[in-house]
């Protein structure tokens, strides 16, 4: 007889709880069963009413409650393919709103920027202002104390000379009482204290001069000075550039012309803060010179004549004879015929490159070896315009 063994499957103790659901999948299929149960609901409700034990006649109570499922059914589709619907017809209008948002933002961001650009060059302004005030304060200060010092030195002396010219004529009278020859030698002593009282006098003026001094920190010279020095700077610039376009006007003979030529300008700021440093109330007549120099070294102008080989090709024509026969086959005599071929022929190709390099007129400025204080105005007067920005 065969053994029968009986397996019994052991149940699992604490049986591991199922993760919960989640993903795009999850949720539609969540979605759908809340319709379907939405729908179920209605029938449910449908039915029941049809089979309230009430008599009616079942076949219009079973097309009823057909007709209100459907209804149902249909007023929950079209809900919510109206919102569907609302949310898609809204996208562009919020997607404006977003991008409008964005834009508005990029402004913000493009003012913030240019505002802290402005501040910062207005600092810088200011700075420049404060340190240029500081040391014409400082100067004012310095030149009042002098004259202090000069006052009180030019009173103490006129102290002691009165004292000695008072002592001095007390002896001559004396002297004068009992050497009366002597009267010539007295006047020369009084003509030399005189003398010395002048000097004093002098010393006194020279520094009360002193103390009314002031540097200036606009445009002192006239405006239409002014207008003539850039005019003349400006025509000089123009001389050089009609000098480049007629170049081939004026070095005539070459195959090529290569220009390598920096722009021509200059800043009439600059130009007009640098004279007045160096001129102070300046003419134009008078500070030509200044405005040849400063020319001369912010342009270099330069040429150089190169000549190369080159070849070219060049038609030759030659001719090759042509053997002749009768109808017998003897030679009667030979025809040339010309035809055409090339040749290679070496040339010399002339080359003219004309240089132009304008160094800046700020650069030039920074290199005239200017004192410390003379390049501070020069750099205040620069930025402030002269306090005349009305002229360029």
């Amino acid at each position: 007889m065969e053994d029968k063994t009986t397996r019994v499957r052991t149940p699992t103790v604490n049986p591991a709880e199922p993760a919960p659901k989640t993903g795009s999948a999850y949720r539609k299929k969540l979605y759908r069963k809340r319709t379907f149960e939405e729908v179920g609901r209605g029938l449910n409700y449908t039915v029941g009413n049809a089979t309230d034990g009430q008599e009616t006649d079942p076949a219009a109570e079973t097309v009823d409650t057909a007709v209100d499922t459907v209804r149902y059914a249909g007023n929950y589709s079209s809900d919510t393919i109206k919102a569907y619907s609302d949310k898609l017809k809204n996208r562009p209008k919020n997607e404006e709103i977003r991008r409008s948002e964005v834009l508005r933002s990029d402004r913000v961001k493009v003012d913030h920027h240019e505002t802290v650009r402005t501040n910062s060059k207005n600092i810088q302004k200011n700075k420049i202002k404060r340190n240029y005030a500081k040391r014409a304060r400082e100067t004012q200060q310095a030149a009042r104390s002098a004259g202090k010092t000069g006052a009180r030195a030019g009173k103490k002396a006129a102290e002691d000379t009165q004292s000695l010219i008072t002592a001095t004529l007390k002896k001559v009278a004396e002297f004068v009482t009992r050497h009366p020859i002597a009267t010539l030698l007295i006047a020369l002593i009084l003509i030399v204290l005189l003398a010395i009282m002048a000097m004093v006098n002098s010393v006194g003026m020279i520094f009360g001069g002193a103390s009314g001094g002031s540097i200036s920190a606009t445009y002192t010279a006239e405006d239409s000075e002014i207008y003539a020095a850039e005019a003349s700077y400006a025509a000089k610039e123009a001389g050089l550039q009609a000098k480049v376009d007629s170049i081939a006007t004026t070095y005539p003979g070459y195959d090529e012309y290569r220009l390598d030529v920096d722009s021509i300008e200059h800043s009439p700021w600059s130009l007009t803060s640098v004279l007045t440093v160096i001129h102070e109330d300046f003419t134009s007549s008078g500070a030509e010179g200044t405005i040849s120099s400063l020319f001369d070294a912010q342009y270099s102008f330069s040429t150089a004549s190169t000549t190369v080989t080159k070849y070219r090709q060049e038609e030759r024509t030659g001719y090759y004879g042509v053997t002749e026969y009768d109808d017998e086959g003897n030679e009667v005599g030979i025809t040339y015929q010309a035809y055409t071929y090339y040749v290679q022929v070496p040339y010399d190709y002339n080359i003219l490159t004309v240089t132009l390099v304008n160094n800046g007129l700020e650069t030039v400025i920074n290199g005239l070896g200017l004192a410390a204080d003379k390049m501070e105005l020069y750099e205040y007067l620069n930025i402030t315009h002269g306090e005349k920005d009305y002229l360029f």
